[in-house]
């Protein structure tokens, strides 16, 4: 056995602790090994049994290379009716290839990282997209704002009540009044404000006296709750005039309401730098910011569909990101004109950046919207909002 040589191909199929051999080739004997007798045994002992003993490295090495080269057209060692063991050879050679040694190895970690880094980047597509020149709409008369004056960030006084027991006012960002300004809303109008917790964009509305029946919706329960509690402490005839609902922003699909605000929960960037309560940038949030972009489309989506044809929507973030912004209107007027024949242009509102230049810095590289910087010496903002009117 020790002088048995091979002119065939071995394949090795890994076993526990043993390489089955298959042979596909005569065998041949040194002629002093014994009789024809003996020679017939050894080659039947050798086809029948499995060889227990682990080969010798280089009776492997030369087994490989011998079935690599093995062509079905050579073969006229092979006993006759024998069919060769092409099969086995190419079983043998996906074994190899599926070992090659990786480059890079990635964990789910750097995939989520490198996921949210390729959603992070805003490439304007040549697209083009109807422009309708809005004028300037007259800041309705009973809407009373206070800020300091240009240059003076210092924080106001927490409110205290009045006689009646009513707040003396509502402390939030200045530029969030804008998107409210923008919507216009008039008392004939049924308006949908989609994601209307914690409520100051509603109670913007209500303060201008010039609202119709406003219906503010919220998908959290705890932060609906807090709007009501604010619409008592400011406005307690609110009732008459605002509805409340606690549903999916997503499930507004319907064309039911003449103005349409959709404040979309987004990346808050002034909120971030000063809270780790409910921080979108927390390590652990890394889905949350992931989904972010495809929440704040669909919520468009829904938006537009829910206004009726003729009527507006006003789509605002206080983020600084372009995909959260630009981004998004792009996506929606691409998923419209694919999906649906609904019809809709961009109001132009560049004379907001004009008409409140002595308290607010506006971006001036936006296409579809407008955008408030915050400064040191105008420290309001970042907010975004772009004005959409449904044509049919």
């Amino acid at each position: 056995m020790e002088e048995l040589q091979s002119r065939g191909a071995y394949n090795f199929l890994t076993g526990t602790n043993s390489f089955k051999h298959v042979y596909r080739s005569c065998q041949n004997v040194n002629e002093n090994e014994g009789t024809s007798s003996q020679r017939k045994e050894n080659n039947l002992l050798m086809e029948n049994s499995n060889i227990q003993d682990v080969a010798s490295t280089d009776l492997a090495k030369e087994s490989r290379e011998e079935n690599t080269s093995y062509s079905p057209e050579n073969t006229e060692d092979c006993d006759a009716g024998r069919t060769p063991a092409e099969p086995t050879t190419r079983l043998n050679q996906d074994l190899y290839s599926s070992f090659i040694p990786a480059q890079k190895v990635y964990s789910d970690r750097q995939l989520l990282k490198d996921q949210e880094v390729s959603q992070s980047i805003y490439e304007p597509l040549n697209i083009e997209v109807p422009v309708i020149e809005d004028s300037m709409i007259k800041i309705p008369k009973h809407l009373k704002v206070f800020v300091h004056p240009f240059g003076d960030v210092s924080d106001f006084p927490a409110p205290k009540r009045d006689q009646c027991g009513m707040l003396e006012y509502y402390l939030m960002d200045a530029a969030s009044v804008l998107p409210v300004i923008a919507l216009a809303p008039g008392p004939a109008d049924s308006i949908l404000d989609m994601c209307a917790a914690p409520g100051g964009k509603t109670l913007t509305m209500l303060q201008t006296l010039t609202t119709g029946n406003i219906l503010a919706n919220d998908i959290s329960r705890s932060r609906l709750q807090r709007l009501g509690s604010i619409l008592e402490y400011y406005c307690p005839n609110a009732c008459t005039h605002v509805k409340k609902s606690q549903i999916s922003g997503q499930k507004f699909d319907s064309p039911m309401f003449d103005k349409v605000l959709v404040d979309v929960p987004c990346s808050t960037d002034r909120h971030v730098l000063t809270s780790e309560e409910n921080n979108l940038f927390k390590p652990g949030r890394i889905n949350d910011r992931l989904q972010i972009t495809n929440k704040q489309k669909e919520l468009l989506l829904a938006g537009i569909k829910s206004c009726k044809p003729g009527g507006t929507v006003v789509y605002s973030t206080c983020s600084l990101a372009p995909t959260q912004n630009d981004g998004i209107i792009q996506a929606v007027f691409e998923d419209l004109w694919n999906t649906t024949k609904i019809d809709i242009a961009v109001e132009n509102i560049s004379w907001m950046s004009k008409a409140f230049s002595n308290t607010f810095r506006f971006f001036d590289n936006c296409r579809f919207g407008q955008l408030v910087l915050p400064t040191l010496r105008a420290n309001f903002g970042p907010m975004y909002l772009c004005k959409i009117k449904r044509i049919n």
